[in-house]
Order: C-alpha cells, then sequence, then structure tokens
C-alpha cells in the first residue's frame, strides 16, 4: 500500500488530482460515493482514505487474483481493466511505476522481493493466502 500511495499521491494527505481525486489513494468521491456512504467512510478522512484504498485494491485482487491486474482495476476501474486484458495487457506504467516504488521500498528495509497476500472474502467471510512472486 505504501508504494501505491507514493505513486498516487506521493504520500501527500491532502493532494488533491485536476480530476478530482482525494488523498494518499486519490479516491475519486463521484465514483465511489454510494460504496464509501456504505461503509461510513469520508474520503476527505485521511485514515477512511487509506481504508478504502485498501479496501479497494483488496476487492480487486479477490477479483483478479493477480496484483498487477489489481493495480490496473484499481487505476481504471474493473470496465476499464478488462477492456486492457481484452487486449492482452496486464500491466502498464502506472503498474511498473507502483513496481518501482515498491522495489525501492524494499530496498531500504533490506527486505527480499516476496509480497505475502492475505486477501478477505467478504462474502464468505474468509481469508485466503498467498506468497506471490512480483516481477
Amino acid at each position: 500500500m505504501l508504494a501505491l500511495f507514493g505513486a498516487e499521491s506521493r504520500w501527500k494527505r491532502d493532494v488533491v488530482s485536476a480530476s478530482g481525486c482525494i488523498g494518499y489513494g486519490q479516491i475519486k468521491y463521484s465514483v465511489h460515493k454510494e460504496t464509501l456512504k456504505k461503509k461510513g467512510l469520508d474520503v476527505n478522512d485521511s485514515l477512511d482514505n487509506i481504508e478504502f484504498a485498501c479496501y479497494l485494491l483488496a476487492y480487486n485482487m479477490s477479483v483478479y487474483g493477480d496484483y498487477k491486474k489489481a493495480l490496473m482495476a484499481y487505476r481504471f476501474g474493473n470496465e476499464g481493466a478488462n477492456q486492457y486484458f481484452k487486449k492482452g495487457i496486464y500491466e502498464n506504467g502506472y503498474v511498473r511505476q507502483i513496481m518501482a516504488f515498491r522495489e525501492g521500498l524494499l530496498q531500504a528495509r533490506g527486505k527480499k522481493d516476496d509480497l505475502n497476500i492475505r486477501v478477505f472474502d467478504e462474502n464468505t467471510g474468509k481469508k485466503t493466502d498467498g506468497n506471490r512472486k512480483i516481477r
């Protein structure tokens, strides 16, 4: 998530993009208004913004089962990402930028290149574990 926040907002909590995306996770209120209300989250609150960004990425992981595809869906929405997938495009500059941020964070901490992903499925209430190598 730190890498995603680095790519989205350069870790600046109050940043607002020209298209109206807000905060660390660059959440677009107009797109996610209903889900934010349902969850009782305020995209302008830093902690709520982080929580919703985590929710979105976890949801995308549960749908796609692949970190890079989940990032594509985070960036373009499910419909937009599926248009790329139909063309055989599963990553782009956005995904590579996040992976570069991630690699930099790992190197700074002396960590290896393993990504342990734990996904919570709201429908079943089950968690799935997976060690996925991201290249």
